[in-house]
Parts: C-alpha cells; structure tokens; sequence
C-alpha cells in the first residue's frame, strides 16, 4: 500500500490550478461588496445633506452655499409664497451639487443620474450610480419647515 502512494505524487501546481481562480473570484465579489456598500453610503449621506440643505432655501429664501436669509427679503414676500414656494433654482443648485460632489467623492461615480422633485412640504430626491456589473439607488424624503416650526423645534431642543 505504501508502494502505491510513492509511485502516485501529486503535484502542488495541478492542485493550484483548480484553486486559485476560485480564490481570485472570491477575493473580487468580496472587494465588490466593500465597493457597492461604500457608494451606497455615499449616496445616501450626500443625498440627506443636500436635501437639509435645500429645505430652508425654498421657505427662507436663503443662500444655497452658507444658508444666509435675509429679513428685507422675507418681508416682501406675499403669503402666496408660503403656500406655492418657486423651487426651481433650489432644486436646480441641489441637483447640480449633488452630481458635482458625487463625481469627486465616488470611486467609478462618473455616470450619476440625479432626481429631485418639492413640492407639498416636502423634498424627494433619488440618485442613482450606474457602476460597472451594479447599480446604486437611494431614495430619501426630507420635509419643509416653515420658519416658525423651525424656531419652535430649537425652543424644544433648549
């Protein structure tokens, strides 16, 4: 019996053959899951910030970039204003930041799609990165604070 095992050697090369391509695919799927799961966090948190970010410049008329209002502004507003906000350059900056810093920020982020709608005091956004062999896609809703509701929010929190 001893003599069969000597005459039959196995080489390591044949064995390694047949395992390494196993080992490479797992190794792949695995840094594809780090890769999808690091754009999805992306997505999600750029997508929250942004919304934040856009909710007082369409009540308060502010400043997209610091978020500054100013009162003279408020005060010429009809109340009109307040029940039919203009959303379209909000919506427009948002959309435009958020393509901008997902490009910087993502690792394969060059073809992003971007949807944002307001409107019934509240903002959705989706966006969405079509990345080589996934794709992903975050949905967030935010809600529009009226400026007093705001105020009362930050007395509570006092």
């Amino acid at each position: 019996m001893f003599e069969m095992w000597k005459l039959e050697e196995g080489k390591l090369s044949v064995e390694a053959a047949f395992l390494m391509p196993m080992i490479f695919y797992v190794l792949v799927l695995i840094l594809y899951f780090f890769f999808y799961g690091y754009e999805s966090g992306l997505a999600a948190g750029l997508l929250q910030e942004e919304l934040c970010k856009t909710s007082p410049v369409i009540k308060n008329q502010a400043d997209y970039e610091n978020g500054d209002f100013s009162v003279e502004k408020l005060n010429k507003r009809s109340i009109a204003y307040l029940l039919h906000p203009d959303t379209a350059k909000a919506v427009e900056a948002c959309m435009k930041a958020m393509k901008q810093k997902m490009a910087v920020r993502s690792v394969f982020g060059q073809n992003v799609k971007v949807f944002v709608k307001a409107g019934n005091g509240k903002i959705t956004g989706t966006i969405t990165a079509d990345l080589p062999f996934f794709s992903v896609m975050q949905k967030k809703t935010v809600k529009i604070r009226m400026p007093a509701e705001e105020l009362r929010r930050w007395q509570q929190l006092e």
